[in-house]
């Protein structure tokens, strides 16, 4: 995950790319920032 406004980047190792899996890391990682900080995400599901 990348923040678009100050770059900050996050990697985590997936072992799947299921919804459960990634949504997993997500809410993990994403609970160590103040809720007003999260206004959206925008996902770049490539081709």
């Amino acid at each position: 995950m990348t923040d678009r406004t100050t770059l900050v980047t996050m990697i985590e190792k997936l072992k799947s790319k299921s919804a459960e899996k990634v949504y997993g890391k997500m809410s993990r990682k994403l609970t160590n920032f103040n809720a007003c900080w999260i206004k959206t995400i925008t996902f770049d599901n490539g081709k």
